[in-house]
């Protein structure tokens, strides 16, 4: 049975429920601010000009910036109160496909509805900020701390953690932790993932274009013997990072100061300032930003940064148009663990590879967020995030003018992935990379080369550790191909796949939905022509009823599989395992100098436990908790 449509249910998902209720609402207040020169379009002397917001209008196609202008001048003549926002930076020289405004208090929901109507108009939505602050407590550590939280993106904060080792809890013995502390001074981040063994082959980031969206990085960095581009998105006359935090992040991708090495020296730097000293960015900021790295055909971005709202939609579309146009995005899964549900976006997003940190003993990091992802939660279910995890904790990396520091943060381990990656590039023979890499490809040799660790469940850790060899082992033989994420649901491998080891299946329950991620090698669309199919492997297994809501269209790269699962009437007194498999047929069109259709069958391996079906009233001590 297939349904397209998706589901409510309730039971599936009430472990999350559960802890997320004492999870903090967030209240989003829009803040109006103005980007650049503005041009004379009409609008009145308002006294107070905090009655304006800028507005982000969508096009439904690519054009000339003064086109759009003129378009909307004609067509707004009898409005007043709004005027065009012109944005004065690199990518004003393209096309582009959206326009900020600025709009008065007056007059405004009628004005954007007839906006709205003209026929070469998308949507519109408020330009959205988020802001932070720097702080510095007595303990000689500083961070970036929460000021006022509003809707958007930021970046995802680091402490500075140079002379304590926070355990995971105090049962963690002191001399466990100063032995992990000094292995970890002497260490370098990318010797213990094994960097030197692809450097020794000589791989080193040789060609790779890597974009670091973040404060941008000063000229002339001693670190840094490949910075190519530094561009400014902001309203400040700088390129210069003030802050850290982008020089850092960079540093740990390419860095090659003995002291804090990166993995990839000699990777291409594109230094994107996208905060202001005050920690300020806006969606028209990264709007603007991803479009030019469209048009400079970025080989891998990194995102220290994100944010709960993934319905901030401009945003969201842009990053699947980026990685639409074969650009690896690496992004923080964000710093507000240990609860659950608590993901930032955009590495929540299915197409980004969404890092997770961890501490130098394999603990996931108390600051690390955790699965599942909430965009489905209304739906009944959501996805497996983080993809993999990173060393997050007392990372060597680059200050902003010389000498290094040692960082904690998610924002540490999304460049230690993002440098992994500008490795695993090179390694590709340049002119076949486009053919060969893409951001499923990509994934699928990391999450297929993890190493699980023992302890955390799949929410915390996704796939597991990063495995640098075994990701290089998968790539230099790669052959397109589409997989399922995860590839085995099995109840009997707990904690790991909690809370689904922790309950048990039996006939007349809800049904138990789980949801795995389609990655599409073969091509940014694919289609599932037919509906998925489930192969038991013994006669028993056929007491499972199973079935399936999922992705007709994958695009870009990536499609959902949502598997139903109930036990039929008649296994009401079966106690046991269910195993089998479940199927999946995926084809693309054939790529430029092919005339064969690419197809590939990919599989989800299922292990269940089943018991017999309890009297109503003790139903509820089988929850997740027995």
């Amino acid at each position: 049975m297939t349904r397209k449509s998706r589901p409510y249910s309730l039971p599936s998902i009430l472990p999350f429920l559960l802890v997320l209720i004492p999870f903090p609402l967030l209240l989003y207040l829009p803040m109006a601010h103005s980007t650049s020169t503005q041009l004379p379009l009409p609008a009145p002397a308002l006294e107070n000009q905090n009655l304006f917001k800028n507005y982000v209008v969508r096009f439904r196609e690519y054009r000339m910036a003064d086109d759009h202008s003129a378009y909307l001048a004609e067509n707004l003549q009898s409005f007043q109160g709004w005027r065009w926002i012109e944005r004065k930076n690199l990518a004003s020289s393209f096309p582009t496909d959206f326009a900020v405004l600025e709009i008065g208090d007056g007059l405004r929901g009628e004005l954007i509805q007839e906006i709205e109507r003209l026929g070469r108009v998308k949507d519109v939505f408020v330009d959205s900020s988020y802001s932070r602050s720097l702080f510095f407590d007595g303990g000689g550590k500083s961070g970036f701390l929460d000021e006022k939280k509003r809707d958007g993106k930021i970046f995802t904060s680091m402490s500075f953690d140079e002379g304590e080792v926070r355990g995971r809890g105090p049962v963690v013995n002191d001399s466990l932790r100063l032995e992990r502390k000094l292995m970890a001074e002497r260490s370098q981040v990318t010797s213990l993932f094994g960097a030197e063994r692809l450097w020794a082959l000589g791989f080193t980031g040789v060609k790779v274009k890597m974009a670091v969206f973040d404060t941008g990085i000063r000229a002339n960095h001693p670190h840094f013997r490949n910075i190519k581009e530094r561009t400014n998105w902001t309203n400040e006359d700088t390129l210069n990072d003030n802050l850290g935090h982008g020089t850092f992040v960079a540093g740990v991708v390419a860095g090659e100061n003995k002291e804090c090495l990166g993995f990839a020296p000699d990777t291409e730097i594109y230094a994107f300032r996208v905060f202001t000293d005050a920690q300020v960015s806006y969606t028209s900021w990264f709007l603007d930003a991803f479009n030019y790295a469209i048009a400079t055909n970025m080989d891998v971005l990194n995102l220290s940064i994100g944010g709960p709202d993934f319905l901030d939609l401009p945003f969201v579309e842009k990053v699947w148009e980026l990685t639409a146009n074969n650009i690896i995005m690496v992004s923080a899964i964000g710093n507000d663990g240990p609860l659950y549900g608590t993901l930032n976006n955009p590495a929540d997003q299915s197409d980004v590879i969404g890092v997770g940190g961890i501490d130098y003993n394999d603990h996931i990091a108390s600051f690390s967020s955790r699965g599942m992802s909430t965009w489905e939660l209304p739906h009944g279910y959501g996805r497996v995030k983080p993809d993999v995890v990173a060393y997050g904790r007392d990372i060597m990396g680059s200050k902003i003018t010389t000498g290094c520091k040692s960082l904690s943060g998610t924002s540490v381990a999304s460049p230690v992935v993002a440098g992994a990656i500008c490795l695993l590039v090179s390694v590709i023979p340049e002119g076949a990379r486009k053919d060969i890499l893409n951001p499923a490809s990509m994934k699928q040799a990391l999450v297929e080369g993890a190493t699980k660790l023992s302890g955390p469940n799949i929410y915390e850790q996704g796939a597991g550790k990063l495995n640098l060899w075994n990701s290089y082992e998968i790539l230099k033989s790669y052959k397109p191909r589409a997989t399922i994420f995860p590839s085995v649901l099995d109840y009997e491998d707990c904690p790991y796949m909690w809370p689904f080891c922790r309950q048990s299946l039996y006939a007349n329950s809800m049904p138990v939905i789980f949801n795995a991620t389609i990655l599409n090698g073969m091509g940014v669309i694919g289609f599932v022509d037919s509906p998925p199919t489930w192969h038991p492997f013994d006669d028993v297994s056929n007491l499972l009823s199973i079935s399936f809501t999922y992705s007709d269209v994958i695009w870009p790269w990536t499609g959902f599989l949502a598997l139903h699962m109930q036990i039929k009437e008649e296994g009401a007194q079966f106690s046991g395992v269910i195993s089998g498999r479940v199927m999946v047929k995926v084809r693309s069109p054939p790529r430029h100098g092919e005339s064969a259709t690419r197809i590939s069958t990919c599989s989800l391996y299922l292990k269940l436990m089943v018991s017999p079906t309890p009297p109503r009233s003790k139903r509820v001590l089988l929850g997740p908790i027995s």
